[in-house]
């Protein structure tokens, strides 16, 4: 199976200190590559290579039109690797990913820091409850 594993691009995979997020990434991915699924990351420039490439991505800023390019520019990555692309698990940021929620790919949308329903909402607006699950840390969470 071929995998993309998204991850904020605050902190590489794994990190090299605190990182609780990326430690759980990196879990993720070497299990899966062990047990031989194709695995692509879109992390942190300096994260590591499962098997299957890493594209970098940009962290934020607060400034408007670099927020905005952003999410174009990130858009135009992942579409360039959905045609290769059986599953997407995300860890990052859900309101990046409209152009798969476009996409019949099934998508996880692991959750290991507090969401809010409007993102929950914001998903399911888009892509509908086909094609998509939620993964939460803890039983309120879910």
């Amino acid at each position: 199976m071929r995998i993309v594993v998204i991850a904020d691009p605050w902190i590489t995979v794994p990190p090299g200190g605190y990182g609780g997020t990326e430690r759980i990434v990196d879990l993720q991915c070497r299990i899966l590559a062990e047990r031989g699924h194709r695995v692509h990351l879109f992390a942190k420039t300096g994260s590591h290579d499962y098997g299957d490439g890493v594209t970098a991505h940009r962290e934020p800023s607060a400034a408007y039109l670099s927020r905005a390019f952003r999410k174009v520019l990130f858009q135009f990555l992942l579409l360039r690797k959905m045609p290769r692309c059986d599953l997407v698990i995300n860890s990052g940021r859900v309101d990046y990913l409209d152009i798969l929620y476009r996409s019949r790919i099934p998508t996880l949308l692991w959750f290991q820091n507090p969401v809010r329903q409007a993102e929950l909402d914001f998903v399911l607006r888009r892509r509908g409850k086909r094609h998509v699950r939620f993964i939460g840390v803890s039983h309120s969470q879910m």
